[in-house]
């Protein structure tokens, strides 16, 4: 009876969606929705040089990127890639820390740092 009929798909939160969903709203929260603050923030603190700051601000982290990538490469296939997932999550977050105490320096190292 039941031979020839097309079996049920999976549920949609069956697999890597939610995963994915959780890691996507994560990343926005973390790199997308600072830039918006961050920008108003440099521009009160540096003025009309601000934009030279963020520019060098993201020369040194597009370099530290570059350098790096490889080494991450290999690290997460020892590591496996979910938790360099979640590291790498975080890492992108860590910048806006220094923001919430008004430190733009240390902003921009861990912006250049964390590629």
């Amino acid at each position: 009876h039941l031979e020839g009929m097309r079996q049920p798909s999976p549920p949609f939160f069956a697999g890597p969606w939610p995963f994915f969903a959780v890691a996507s709203f994560l990343h926005g929260f973390a790199v997308f929705l600072p830039l918006v603050a961050t920008n108003s923030f440099i521009k009160d603190h540096f003025g009309v040089s601000s934009f030279v700051f963020k520019g060098a601000v993201d020369c040194a982290a597009s370099a530290v990127a570059f350098t790096l990538q490889p080494a991450i490469g290999a690290l997460s296939d020892q590591v496996g890639r979910v938790p360099m997932l979640i590291a790498c999550l975080v890492m992108a977050s860590m910048p806006n820390i220094p923001l919430l105490g008004g430190n733009v320096w240390a902003w921009a190292v861990l912006c250049a740092l964390g590629g």
